[in-house]
């Protein structure tokens, strides 16, 4: 226990020095104008990691994670491992875009590569430590690279490794310009994932897809076509399916389906809020910008917090929920002040 506590600050502490560390979120910030609606989105995936995941770890009973028959229905609801990959690939793109449009530099930057690198580091850590302290009984090579999508004995913070790989890809676009270039590399990795669905493939899809919309599409015009019409036809077609078959398999195509009707009703939401302009959208706003941190430091904390509490309510794990959310994201905002005044 003494090991994750220390393992949870020393995350907060490198994150907090990380100027390039908030999910793209330093190049997204450079644009002319932030999106609140995207801060929005980003901010509610964050809530939802964190009622995703506290019932895996804190329920007496039993959770599976990647089903509709669930002890929290809300966990099968939002696709948020995927939704947080897409929105880092959707940020780059439109970093990316924009430069374009306002003839901006568009030479490769060295920052993108350092990520890749410093996350990627962190991955191989982590997974190490799972490695060893499971006692994983195959070559480190095949649990690392082979794991298979939701199956069991995963690496230790295994998300990292397709985000790194897509801070590799954003680096490399700075070289090829070529707006279609994540569009080729949907492709194959459909191809692969259509032959072994590898979890970095999985969800290094996700940020692609993210990447190529974000390339392709105005947001601006996107966020005017919102309608209460569009907004209630994508309810109809989120809850539509459980309507028909209450258990539905979920599998990729299953995801993105759900992903992108998520992103279109939770951008409306955004866009409708009554917290813009607000003490609140400040929050909201602020809270967005450490996406990265707070997925890293929410799931050490579960780790710690499951040796010593145990619910068996869904009250219990909603209210903790809350409570642990605002408690990170507290956390993280102190440690950045501290060393940012050191």
């Amino acid at each position: 226990m003494a090991a994750n506590m220390f393992l949870c600050i020393t995350v907060a502490m490198v994150f907090a020095r990380c100027k390039s560390c908030s999910c793209g979120d330093s190049i997204y910030k450079k644009m002319t104008k932030r999106f609140f609606e995207i801060d929005f989105l980003k901010t509610v995936l964050m809530l939802g990691l964190v009622f995703r995941h506290a019932p895996l770890y804190l329920y007496s009973g039993t959770v599976k994670e990647y089903s509709i028959d669930n002890f929290d229905i809300f966990t099968a609801f939002i696709p948020v491992t995927s939704g947080f990959i897409f929105i880092l690939g959707y940020t780059l793109g439109l970093s990316y875009v924009h430069k374009i449009k306002n003839n901006l530099d568009v030479s490769p930057n060295i920052r993108h590569l350092k990520m890749f690198l410093f996350l990627l580091s962190l991955s191989v850590l982590f997974a190490s430590l799972t490695y060893f302290i499971n006692k994983i009984d195959i070559s480190f090579g095949s649990y690392y690279i082979g794991y298979i999508w939701n199956t069991a004995n995963k690496p230790g913070f295994y998300i990292l490794l397709p985000i790194s790989i897509l801070f590799l890809i954003n680096y490399c676009q700075y070289f090829i310009k070529n707006r279609h270039f994540s569009g080729v590399l949907i492709v194959l990795c459909l191809f692969l994932i259509n032959i072994v669905d590898l979890y970095v493939l999985h969800y290094l899809a996700f940020g692609l897809i993210g990447y190529f919309i974000g390339t392709i599409l105005d947001f601006l015009k996107f966020k005017s076509r919102m309608s209460v019409t569009v907004f209630a036809f994508a309810i109809f077609l989120y809850i539509g399916p459980f309507l028909v078959d209450y258990n539905i398999n979920f599998n990729f195509i299953v995801e993105v389906y759900y992903l992108l009707l998520f992103v279109i009703i939770t951008i409306f939401l955004g866009k409708v809020s009554l917290f813009q302009g607000n003490i609140i959208s400040n929050l909201i706003i602020s809270t967005s910008r450490n996406i990265l941190p707070f997925y890293l430091i929410h799931v050490i904390g579960l780790n710690i917090i499951h040796n010593v509490v145990q619910f068996d309510s869904f009250i219990g794990i909603t209210a903790f929920s809350i409570l642990y959310f605002i408690i990170i994201v507290y956390f993280i905002s102190v440690t950045k002040v501290l060393f940012k005044n050191e």
